[in-house]
């Protein structure tokens, strides 16, 4: 076996941009389809009873990966909508940023025991 390195292959840098985050913008479908098939082999064994994704940029994916894995999709939302009386609201401050940002989800959509994947952009 050759020591020698393939010239076009270079080694992952800290700036890359994870493929998760790249599919904020990109809805090929075979991208989407592989990146729900690494997700499916990565969580393999794991305990996944929702698959829940902040609006907008993730819908596409987890929706899909909700689909492979046959568990239920909830969609966190910035607002919270009329007509729902209680919600889990969820405060953080994504990395490099200094805005602090709200989720909601309707109270009823999560249960005490849910194994939550979190898919975001």
């Amino acid at each position: 076996m050759s020591n020698k390195a393939t010239p076009n292959i270079k080694p992952p840098q800290e700036s890359s941009i994870k493929l998760y985050q790249a599919l904020n913008s990109i809805f090929d479908p075979l991208l989407l389809e592989r990146a729900v098939q690494h997700a499916v082999n990565r969580f393999a064994g794991a305990r996944v009873t929702k698959v829940l994704s902040p609006a907008v940029d993730g819908i596409p994916l987890a929706a899909l990966l909700a689909d492979r894995l046959g568990v239920k999709l909830v969609i966190a939302k910035k607002t919270r909508e009329v007509g729902v009386r209680e919600f889990i609201e969820e405060v953080y401050v994504p990395d490099k940023s200094a805005m602090v940002i709200s989720l909601y989800v309707p109270r009823d959509a999560l249960k005490r025991g849910d194994c939550v994947l979190t898919v975001e952009k």
